[in-house]
């Protein structure tokens, strides 16, 4: 590769159908290349550092030669084929831990989704249990609360079974009595 001496030359090099902008970079490039200061995989994070420098030395490069750099765009970097395949890995890796992370949080979340509904549910049963306890209690009280009072009343009154035993009576007697069963309703006195 010839190395290009002045603007002069660069001119004379584009007329002929070159591309003069892309040898100087060449040039400058295959003789001092500023980005071997830098790992290959902080040439990705540092891009806008790696920018800077590399402007800085193009543009003491090519003062000489009369060339004003007003700015650079750094594109296209040229990797080995096994760092191109390390950083797709590791690519791969961080976006299958991220997955797997949220996968994680997801179950995280329907466990928490689940403890919830079941102490939810737990609840409610303490609830209706609690309900069902108080509501037993309640007609067990007033049960015998009845039964108290239809003793109190039975005491002094009991000819009101007669009559209880009247209303549900149907009509009909007996087919056949005993010697000792007495004939229903009807009180036979004895002198």
């Amino acid at each position: 590769m010839k190395h290009i001496t002045n603007a002069r030359h660069i001119h004379t090099e584009w007329e002929k159908g070159e591309k003069p902008k892309q040898k100087v970079l060449m040039v400058i490039v295959e003789n001092e290349n500023c980005c071997t200061s830098f790992k290959a995989e902080e040439l990705l994070q540092k891009r806008e550092a790696v920018k800077i420098m590399f402007l800085d030395t193009l543009r003491s490069r090519l003062a000489q030669y009369h060339i004003v750099v007003i700015d650079v765009q750094l594109e296209d970097y040229q990797f080995s084929e096994a760092f191109n395949k390390a950083i797709d890995d590791k690519v791969t890796a961080e976006q299958q831990a991220l997955a797997e992370k949220n996968r994680l949080d997801l179950i995280r979340y329907q466990q928490e989704q689940q403890i919830i509904i079941k102490e939810a549910e737990a609840e409610m049963m303490r609830i209706q249990a609690e309900a069902y306890a108080n509501a037993t209690l309640t007609k067990a009280q007033a049960d015998a609360e009845a039964i108290r009072m239809l003793n109190e009343y039975l005491a002094t009154n009991p000819e009101y079974l007669y009559y209880l035993y009247l209303l549900k009576w149907n009509g009909e007697l007996p087919y056949f009595y005993g010697s000792d069963v007495p004939i229903p309703f009807f009180e036979i006195i004895t002198p």
